[in-house]
């Protein structure tokens, strides 16, 4: 293989990245004994340990790294290995790049970190690993949205839930001035929406605009979600009111 490719960079970078996309620990092995780039990037801008990061493919990940693979390389919306194994739901992987130095706080192009991927796609657990690992609960991207924010924008009230037992700010506001519970009606999530009102989103809260929640609903399932659930919230606050007077 040496011989084949010693004067072909390009085919032997190529060949090292289709053997990670497929997980093909052998090839990529070989490939990288032979001197193949281990950061070498394909037609669409990845390198090899993007895509086996992305696939899962973890001892093809650990292989790359040893052999000198950038853990902070980019891709060209600037998503490391550790955002696209996110993205994917890569639970296992993302422990590895993250024992391997795996920056957790990166920022893709948009300003979103791993933990917000995680939680816009609804991947509890990787929530769970990231939170563990130390990641920002109250991290904001390019328009101030948190990661609470992610998990309303995805539907996903199971993990708005594990942000909120966190200590997410249920109140906090994006540059739109929007909060969680805004967020929620807005894109017509009414079980999340409902969640966030049963925890204590205040219903009154408005945005830069002037709108609360029930005046931005999507559709009348939304609005009637959040007049069920405003009884509730009610006695949620009054509930805290007691405490702290306590």
């Amino acid at each position: 293989m040496a011989a084949t490719f010693a004067a072909n960079p390009e085919g032997m970078g190529d060949a090292l990245v289709e053997g990670a996309k497929s997980g093909d620990v052998l090839a990529v092995a070989k490939l990288l004994d032979a001197g193949a780039p281990p950061n070498w990037r394909g037609g669409d801008g990845w390198t090899s340990l993007m895509w086996a990061a992305s696939e899962g493919a973890n001892e093809v990940v650990g292989l790359l790294l040893d052999y000198g693979a950038d853990l902070e390389a980019r891709d060209d919306e600037a998503c490391t290995a550790l955002v696209l194994a996110t993205t994917n739901g890569r639970n296992e992987t993302v422990k590895l790049l993250l024992a391997r130095g795996a920056d957790l706080e990166a920022k893709d192009a948009f300003g979103s970190t791993a933990l917000m991927w995680a939680a816009e796609m609804g991947h509890s657990e990787l929530v769970d690993t990231l939170l563990d690992s130390g990641a920002e609960l109250e991290a904001r991207n390019r328009s101030g949205c948190s990661p609470l924010l992610y998990a309303v924008s995805g539907g996903h009230p199971q993990v708005a839930g594990r942000l909120l037992d966190r200590g997410a700010d249920l109140e906090a506001k994006n540059d739109f001035g929007c909060t969680a519970l805004i967020w929620a009606v807005e894109q017509g999530h009414a079980d999340v929406a409902v969640l966030l009102m049963e925890r204590g989103a205040n219903p009154d809260v408005t945005d830069k605009d002037g709108r609360n929640a029930a005046s931005l609903c999507a559709d009348d399932a939304c609005k009637a979600a959040v007049q069920r659930a405003e009884p509730i919230q009610r006695w949620h606050r009054r509930r805290l009111l007691a405490t702290w007077r306590h």
